[in-house]
């Protein structure tokens, strides 16, 4: 049960990733999906303290934090990456006196990732977290579009640009969550950025980049998936290095013309 709790597990997380990273590396915030990885340690030592589930802890600091990081940045004139910093730091010094108290732990699956650590009880979770991230991407897909691209000419226009900004904020945190226990925390960032940088090099329309990222990510998670379930190998590193590998083979061919 747990290899196929493992591939659904990825299969929600190749699919929602790349809808955020699109727009974070567009706007030149691909930062933010490691910031917020680095965010989470402190939810998950949470967890561990508390024995409830990591994923739930981690994803309620991620959500606090992307709130904090927007009203920070709303109400500072400090950039974006040092706002994020300042988070950054707390939440990994907190994570740090919290791990003291904590049971032991699987460090090179939290860090790497492991499908196999992915159990049925998760699936909920991830798959209601998948749908709620789509829904809400295809929903106001056009307004962030416009905001990512001109976000003068679309507060202009009467786009809430600020809303969208806490809303990605919050979205990012939450795929980054729930994707910890397949990618790790220092490789979850590379799989919401790297598809989508791979796609938008071959600069075919907004809409189809997008679908190709769909489409690099989720053979990568898949793939990198089952191979580490066959082989005990962490998901994490398997499933980056192949979109890695992708984005070498595509930049002979770029294009960049989204």
């Amino acid at each position: 049960m747990s290899a196929i709790a493992g591939l659904l597990a990825a299969l929600a997380i190749g699919l929602m990733a790349p809808c955020i990273g699109m727009f974070l590396v567009l706007r030149h915030r691909a930062f933010l999906g490691d910031g917020f990885a680095h965010i989470a340690l402190g939810g998950v030592a949470l967890g561990l303290i508390a024995s409830i589930s990591t994923t739930t802890t981690a994803l309620v600091a991620g959500i606090i934090a992307a709130l904090g990081i927007g009203w920070v940045s709303g109400h500072t004139k400090l950039p974006s990456d040092t706002i994020i910093m300042v988070f950054f730091a707390g939440s990994l010094a907190l994570a740090a006196i919290l791990l003291s108290f904590a049971p032991e732990v699987d460090l090179e699956g939290l860090l790497f990732g492991n499908a196999s650590n992915v159990t049925a009880a998760d699936l909920p979770l991830i798959g209601g977290l998948a749908v709620m991230v789509l829904i809400i991407i295809a929903a106001v897909y056009r307004p962030l579009a416009f905001a990512t691209f001109d976000s003068e000419a679309a507060q202009v226009g009467g786009v809430p640009v600020r809303a969208l900004d806490y809303g990605l904020l919050v979205l990012t945190a939450v795929v980054v969550m729930s994707s910890i226990k397949i990618t790790g925390l220092l490789l979850v960032a590379s799989l919401i950025t790297v598809p989508a940088a791979t796609a938008i090099m071959l600069g075919r329309g907004f809409a189809k980049t997008a679908l190709l990222a769909g489409v690099i990510s989720i053979a990568a998670v898949l793939g990198g998936t089952a191979l580490s379930i066959a082989t005990g190998i962490d998901s994490g590193g398997v499933i980056v290095l192949f979109s890695v590998i992708v984005f070498f083979v595509v930049l002979p061919f770029r294009r960049i013309a989204v």
